[in-house]
């Protein structure tokens, strides 16, 4: 397969496995309602240390990510600030990113790679990451998508018509439209991806040539509407939709019989054989027909042109914010209805969503209105940089604009949910803890069981610091012998008797202990099956190169 070449590629294509993990720590006043989000949080910080921070927590468990990175526009004056082992590249990220810049695409590829291979991380093996981007970086990004993501997992470049120009707007060129490149983890392992047209038996499609009018016959009562309860008479035009019969609606459930004309992507035995199995279609007036799965199927309709009356555009971005903050703070917000048509395309309504350039918070804002539309239980995780600089140092976007829209919707659009708000704390390295930046002792235990195992650590009730346990991975027991507090830490060290009280909790099982020192000879060490790691000198030598 053919690969990109830029400059700094060879120095940042690992650069993530080097980015030293840190703890993610509570502030609680900036919580919005925690008992009723407690798996929603917004994190501040910046987002490659972030998302390494979450790899011991949430690894392998992201069904559905989200993000809009800077297009490169030449306009943004970003700097690339990633610290890399490097002095000579480190000097030439240190400048403005601007239209003048020869090597701009250079510094775009080198700020997205290392993020791109985390995402790749943290997402589930039948999960899916959409990427919104535009002319300036597409190519680059398919490229190194299909190198990082792989080419056989490329699911489809959806094209959203993000702004509306008259034709005569420019006299060389009228850019309507942006990308949203969709890539699996495993493709094989999604259960239902690509259909054919409306009409066929197939799975449904939302291409272009498949929006075709269409009469179907709902032989069921239970269908549900998202418009008003009342009664509707035959030939009565609800947007795109035309009524063949009278309809009555009742608690949001059609109470008829009815025959429907309008804009439909399915066919009608594709209808039929949904309706079998129960599954729930609910009508409403923008003109299509979602629809809820009692199975948690993968439903990746590939979609060449994102319909326009389902999705707005940039203006309706800017009017939620508007509507929210009663002005606009924030440039370019995507509109709540672009992320929860690309919501809809998993057929999954309880998963983890990752956003990792949360900007406004829209993900957010969409997955709790999603949840109040179809009862779904879907959890949100946001990351975003505060973006401060020398001449604003107060600047704080995840704080003032992220986290403050997302509290002002759900008071506003009563939505039965809330967050937590953490900031990146301090670097779990060798350097830091000899400097006396420890973390607390759970938190260090999180990060050495993700660095034995390459697992999250699931029964976290379970870690005991007083008989030095953390937890265990098939036949594997781990160990940490360590306190929050640097004087003592110097004096503690794996000694004959703790060695026999481990050995005594974990029978049968291979035993990697982490400590600061250990007093025990190599054949008894051998013997006893224990394995034992210096904290921390050689704490990050889990191997992971792959």
């Amino acid at each position: 397969m053919p690969t990109l070449q830029f400059k700094g590629k060879n120095i940042i294509w690992n650069h993530h496995l080097s980015v030293p993990y840190h703890s993610l720590e509570k502030v609680e006043e900036l919580d919005f309602q925690p008992e009723m989000g407690e798996d929603n949080f917004i994190v501040e910080g910046d987002n490659l240390i972030a998302l390494k921070a979450l790899l011991p927590e949430y690894s392998g468990k992201i069904k559905f990510i989200y993000i809009d990175p800077p297009y490169n526009t030449g306009k943004e004056n970003w700097i690339y600030n990633d610290k890399v082992n490097s002095p000579m590249i480190n000097e030439w990220f240190k400048k403005n990113v601007g239209k003048d810049d020869l090597t701009r695409h250079d510094k775009w590829l080198c700020m997205i790679v290392p993020r791109l291979k985390l995402l790749r991380d943290l997402l589930a093996d039948d999960g899916v990451i959409f990427i919104s981007i535009d002319d300036n970086e597409y190519g680059n990004l398919k490229a190194v998508m299909d190198e990082i993501f792989l080419e056989d997992n490329f699911i489809e470049n959806y094209i959203w018509e993000s702004t509306f120009r008259p034709d005569n707007s420019s006299p060389l060129e009228r850019e309507n439209a942006q990308y949203v490149l969709c890539y699996s983890k495993n493709k094989s392992l999604l259960k239902r991806l690509y259909g054919n047209v409306a009409g066929s038996d197939g799975l449904p499609s939302l291409t272009k040539n498949s929006m075709k009018a269409g009469i179907l016959e709902f032989p069921k009562e239970s269908v549900e509407f998202l418009i008003s309860d009342g009664r509707y008479e035959a030939g009565q035009k609800k947007d795109n939709y035309v009524l063949l019969d009278d309809v009555t609606v009742e608690g949001g459930t059609n109470k008829s019989k009815f025959r429907l004309q309008g804009k439909m992507i399915w066919g009608q035995k594709y209808l039929e054989d949904q309706l079998a199995q129960d599954t729930k279609i609910i009508i409403k007036t923008e003109g299509f027909v979602p629809y809820s799965r009692k199975k948690e199927d993968s439903n990746l309709a590939p979609n060449t042109i994102i319909p326009k009356d389902i999705v707005s555009d940039v203006l309706s971005g800017r009017a939620e914010i508007k509507n929210l903050f009663g002005d606009n703070p924030f440039e370019h917000p995507k509109p709540t209805s672009l992320i929860k048509y690309l919501l809809t395309t998993i057929g999954n309504t309880n998963c983890i969503v990752l956003d990792s350039f949360a900007g406004s918070g829209t993900t957010m804002n969409a997955v709790n209105d999603l949840n109040k539309i179809d009862g779904g239980n879907r959890k949100c995780i946001l990351v975003q940089m505060t973006e401060a600089t020398e001449e604003e140092p107060d600047k704080n976007i995840c704080r003032d604009i992220t986290r403050e829209r997302n509290k002002l919707a759900i008071e506003k659009f009563g939505y039965e949910s809330g967050f937590r708000y953490l900031k990146v704390g301090a670097a779990i390295d060798p350097e830091t803890m000899l400097d006396g930046e420890l973390p607390t002792y759970n938190q260090f235990a999180e990060y050495v069981f993700y660095l034995a195992t390459g697992g999250h650590l699931a029964d976290k009730e379970n870690i005991n610091s007083e008989n030095h346990f953390v937890g265990t991975e098939g036949s594997q027991a781990i160990y940490l012998i360590y306190e929050q507090d640097f004087d003592k830490l110097t004096r503690m060290a794996l000694t004959l008797d703790i060695a026999e009280q481990i050995i005594a909790h974990s029978p049968g099982k291979r035993r990697t202990v982490f400590a600061p020192s250990c007093f025990l000879d190599e054949d008894y060490m051998t013997e006893k099956q224990i394995e034992f790691v210096s904290v921390p000198y050689n704490l990050f030598e889990r191997n992971t190169a792959d």
